[in-house]
């Protein structure tokens, strides 16, 4: 469980103070796909940095993290070692960790398979598309034996086509390996389709939530029930 208690962080800018967070809260299940939705702006990305560590909040209280080093992280931009193959790179947080040779190559190749990645095994990152990339550095978070997963509008920049895809990959990685999930994204699409639950953000600052919702029972993109929240999600910004 992820708890974020009366969450506050701030920018100075020349004379100002920014408060882009003030008394948030916010709690994200064992196993949850929780999507953080908002146009840009909105603050997403810097809550996604500052409950994966990578940022530093100006008071308030994060839980849950502060055991364990089991943390994949997915950023807009490809993060390969572009001197490293595929699988050197799938399997690259595996050594940091101190994995034994054989023990971290048996765990890249197999996650290869998983993830459809099979023939790019010995590509080196020029040599793949963006989506395939982005695939890669999945598996790469995924192979440091992750408990929780950061993914910060990791498809932003693909066409429908590869983002379905890799959208598909996701939800089916999330539940076969039990990972706790916090995806970004601006599109209401990628939200209803992902998410277990949606938090809305507002533009406004501090931001704030907007609205949360349930969308586990949504499977059907046709029913009435995916459009009425597709029109609740763009009501909140009306």
């Amino acid at each position: 469980m992820i708890r974020i208690k009366n969450l506050s962080k701030t920018f100075s800018h020349g004379d100002q103070t920014i408060s882009v967070f003030d008394n948030f809260n916010l709690e994200i299940a064992p196993n949850e796909l929780v999507v953080i939705f908002g146009p840009s702006g909105c603050g997403k990305s810097t809550l996604i940095n500052l409950i994966s560590g990578t940022e530093h909040y100006s008071s308030g209280l994060i839980e849950g993290l502060q055991k364990t080093n089991r943390i994949g992280f997915v950023s807009q931009r490809s993060s390969l070692l572009p001197w490293l193959k595929v699988i050197d790179n799938i399997a690259f947080g595996l050594k940091l960790q101190g994995v034994d040779k054989n023990s971290r190559y048996r765990e890249s190749y197999k996650l290869l398979e998983e993830m459809g990645l099979r023939g790019y095994a010995d590509f080196y990152p020029h040599q793949l598309s963006t989506g395939l990339s982005q695939l890669v550095a999945f598996a790469r978070a995924v192979a440091y034996q992750a408990e929780f997963m950061f993914m910060d509008e990791p498809f932003s920049s693909l066409d429908f086509f590869v983002r379905n895809k890799l959208q598909d990959t996701v939800l089916k990685i999330h539940k076969k390996r039990g990972l706790t999930t916090i995806f970004i994204t601006h599109q209401i699409d990628e939200a209803l389709y992902l998410g277990d639950r949606i938090v809305a953000l507002s533009t406004s600052k501090p931001t704030k939530i907007l609205a949360e919702l349930d969308v586990r029972s949504l499977t059907d993109k046709t029913s009435e029930s995916f459009y009425k929240l597709h029109r609740e999600l763009l009501f909140c910004y009306q």
